[in-house]
């Protein structure tokens, strides 16, 4: 790999395996697990965040962005649109009890 000149054999795993199931008949439609939600500007991808969304969590902690939007703070920007979409979450996911941001 370019960026860290490891060999691509150790990259194919992933992380964690989660122990979550998907789907479950009162969870959210597209399922449980990790999703990744794409910033964009001017057809250019600018920051990607990765959220986990479990049955009583919805966990939002890793955000990387391109170097050259540092200066529109992206990660105050994802933390604050997901604190402004927290009703419309809550209702869909009535289990949930928790943020993390």
């Amino acid at each position: 790999m370019a960026l860290t000149n490891d060999h691509v054999p150790s990259c194919v795993f992933p992380l964690v395996a989660s122990a979550q199931a998907e789907h479950s008949p009162d969870g959210p439609e597209e399922g449980y697990g990790s999703f990744h939600q794409q910033y964009w500007l001017d057809d250019r991808i600018v920051a990607v965040g990765v959220i986990d969304i479990l049955p009583t969590c919805v966990s939002s902690v890793y955000l990387y962005y391109h170097p050259d939007f540092a200066s529109l703070s992206l990660g105050s920007y994802s933390a604050l649109r997901l604190v402004s979409h927290a009703p419309q979450i809550s209702d869909t996911f009535p289990k949930l009890r928790s943020f993390q941001l």
